[in-house]
């Protein structure tokens, strides 16, 4: 009596790679946007990481900065000097000279917050003497967050509603990523300024 070897014909083979060729296709969808979510999780906890250094730098040093003529702000940043000269309005920092883009560099290398990990994310945060984040910005090759606080409209006497906060920072928060650090600095900067004294309501 023969018998019959326990094997797929190639009939069942076909149906079998069929069948996990469907799955695959029903799935990838939801797998690449689990991958994709938890990038983004992934960056958001960078950012978080980011903003605790520089609050844990900023009671470390007393609430004082060193940004000159503004004793009020404090700012912690690894943008270069190439950036942050590039960022600066046209024209003027072709006219900046060495000795200026010397002060530059020594105020930027003292506001840099010397994190340990990854070397390709960059960040501005501007806080007041109270601790308070005025402006944040966070981000690397793939993503970015930008933030400014929320102001009570007034050229004279701004008052703060709400600073950044941390906390309620979130994966819907994150943009594109940026292209120029120093230039996206100033453009949330003029940003910032419009919710302070909104144009057409500056004083004579």
């Amino acid at each position: 009596m023969k018998i019959r070897k326990n094997a797929f014909t190639l009939v069942e083979l076909l149906a079998v790679i069929a069948i996990l060729a469907i799955l695959i296709i029903i799935a990838l969808p939801n797998v690449l946007k689990m991958f994709k979510k938890a990038k983004e999780n992934s960056f958001v906890n960078e950012v978080r990481s980011t903003f605790r250094t520089a609050e844990q730098k900023f009671i470390a040093d007393g609430g004082k900065g060193i940004i000159p003529y503004n004793e009020d702000i404090v700012l912690y940043t690894n943008v270069s000097v190439e950036d942050f000269i590039n960022g600066i309005e046209p024209g003027e920092g072709e006219s900046l000279s060495e000795e200026s883009i010397e002060e530059i560099r020594n105020i930027l290398s003292q506001i840099n917050l010397n994190m340990s990990g990854r070397k390709d994310l960059f960040y501005f945060i501007m806080l007041n003497k109270n601790g308070e984040v005025y402006l944040t910005i966070v981000g690397d090759k793939n993503y970015s967050i930008r933030k400014t606080a929320e102001f009570e409209a007034n050229c004279s006497y701004p008052t703060l509603i709400k600073g950044v906060n941390v906390d309620e920072i979130t994966s819907d928060d994150i943009r594109e990523p940026i292209d120029n650090l120093g230039e996206t600095f100033y453009e949330l900067m003029n940003e910032l300024q419009d919710k302070v004294c909104p144009a057409g309501n500056e004083l004579d």
